[in-house]
């Protein structure tokens, strides 16, 4: 049997890219690029604002408060050993 967290996990990933708008995508590519939010608007053509909106929006969905623990997320993919 496969506990509790670990059968959530999947749902958090596996569908976090599909679950995104374009934008936000673009937005996240940035992001666990290490760029800044000024860096990410300046390349997005937007204000920092929106961006920190934006990262708000993955945030929530990917269910992580962090950069770091997106990247967490995203480098450990559930199905890894």
């Amino acid at each position: 049997m496969i506990p509790m967290q670990a059968q959530a996990r999947p749902a958090r990933t596996c569908k976090l890219t599909e679950r995104l708008t374009k934008r936000q995508g673009e937005v996240m590519t940035l992001l666990i690029q290490g760029k800044t939010y000024q860096a990410i608007g300046g390349a997005l053509c937007v204000s920092e604002n929106t961006v920190r909106s934006h990262v708000k929006k993955i945030y929530a969905k990917a269910r992580v408060t962090s950069r770091a623990e997106l990247m967490h997320l995203l480098l450990n993919p559930p199905d890894s050993p």
